[in-house]
């Protein structure tokens, strides 16, 4: 799956999902381990190695907004012609 270098090089924001979560809220949204985790799964997973990911996680910790809000969006910014499904209990 490639992507546009150009794309990354205007905006260094797109490097990942957890990029685009602190650049989007000014620095408000922080990246603990458990984000960068969590971040390293999810570009895992839009570069293929895995077919299909699950969090489980406590509440509050932050896999809403950095799943649900923010890999979607770069996700679809990289690679609008892909699609994606995002389910959730």
């Amino acid at each position: 799956m490639a992507t546009s270098l150009s794309l990354l090089e205007e905006h260094p924001e797109l490097i990942s999902p957890a990029h685009l979560m602190v650049a989007d809220s000014n620095g408000r949204l922080k990246t603990p381990r458990h984000i960068l985790h969590a971040n390293k799964m999810l570009l895992d997973f839009a570069y293929g190695k895995y077919d299909r990911i699950m969090q489980n996680w406590p509440f509050q910790h932050g896999k809403t907004i950095l799943t649900s809000k923010y890999f979607i969006a770069w996700f679809l910014m990289l690679w609008p012609e892909k699609r994606c499904l995002l389910a959730a209990h």
